[in-house]
């Protein structure tokens, strides 16, 4: 996107491919046509991002299921319906111990295959305290990047 926060990593590929003697052009484009491209699984490489800590495995449906994830499977043409069957499972499943051994073994199938490259985390920290007014935590953690600029946020009484 035409955001700093996928654009440095890309940039940062796109010279590393570079440096292999592949032959890279580095478009930005806006978050819609980019989620529709994403969609449509009409590019040749993407960085995206907006993944972001869960406390439940079950996150790794939205990435990974070819069929109800949330496209980033799908655009790539991943399908393993043994993951899947894990998936599916998982989710229905609310026995912690069964749940745990599933997604240990949807983790391997993931690892082994890499149908995604995930690049970096970033780690994120934001404090709190009532007298300050105006700032929203992002929940994909977009630090410094953040859409509550600075002179948006005062301190109240």
């Amino acid at each position: 996107s035409t955001s700093a926060v996928a654009t440095q990593p890309g940039l940062v590929v796109q010279q590393e491919l570079q440096s292999f003697g592949l032959k890279v052009e580095w478009v930005s484009i806006d978050v819609p046509t980019l989620a529709q491209k994403r969609k449509d699984g009409n590019y040749q490489l993407m960085i995206d991002g907006g993944s972001r800590p869960s406390p439940d495995p079950d996150y790794l449906r939205s990435f990974f299921h070819s069929v109800s994830g949330n496209s980033h499977a799908v655009s790539v043409g991943y399908k393993n319906e043994q993951l899947d069957a894990l998936l599916d499972r998982g989710n229905a499943s609310t026995d912690v111990a069964e749940r745990r051994a599933i997604y240990l073994e949807a983790q391997e199938i993931i690892n082994e295959e890499l149908p995604v490259i995930f690049l970096l985390w970033r780690p994120q920290a934001d404090a709190h305290a009532k007298y300050v007014h105006g700032y929203v935590a992002h929940q994909a953690g977009l630090g410094s990047l953040n859409p509550s600029k600075a002179e948006f946020i005062w301190r109240g009484r």
